[in-house]
């Protein structure tokens, strides 16, 4: 299953949106390499894949947290609890393909606990936080 923009609404503020796609990208590269794996390809590549997600998701996180705390976002606690929690189980993801190198879990992680989480948060959380943070004055 491959992401798509399609698959989630375009929040009103364009970084944020642009960021989504980025990962998008990513998301889909490591998807192709799982299937070349599943079809006896080497692994080699794929933890710096999976670092490379990782870093970005962090970033991504960091951004959104510092213009949620930019715009006095009400709800920034919960919005970066649920990150919080969804990096803690992509680090585990990530740690444990370093360990033992089994790819069914990161398969499950990559295929259906990442699009899943992804596409709901982004239409629930970032949806909000971004059309608050489109209808603020900009932070002086």
């Amino acid at each position: 299953m491959r992401l798509s923009a399609d698959d989630f609404p375009e929040v009103a503020v364009a970084a944020m949106h642009a960021v989504h796609l980025e990962e998008v990208d990513m998301i889909n590269a490591i998807y192709e390499m799982l299937e070349d794996m599943e079809a006896g390809d080497s692994h080699d590549g794929l933890a710096g894949r999976l670092e490379e997600l990782l870093d970005h998701t962090r970033e991504h996180f960091v951004a959104e947290e510092v213009l949620m705390e930019q715009h006095h976002f009400p709800p920034y606690p919960v919005h970066k609890a649920a990150h919080d929690a969804f990096l803690h189980d992509m680090e585990q993801m990530v740690s444990g393909w370093k360990v033992d190198q089994a790819l069914a879990p990161v398969a499950q992680f990559m295929r259906n606990d990442l699009p899943t989480w992804m596409v709901e948060h982004i239409s629930t959380m970032d949806f909000v936080t971004a059309r608050f943070v489109a209808t603020q004055p900009k932070p002086t």
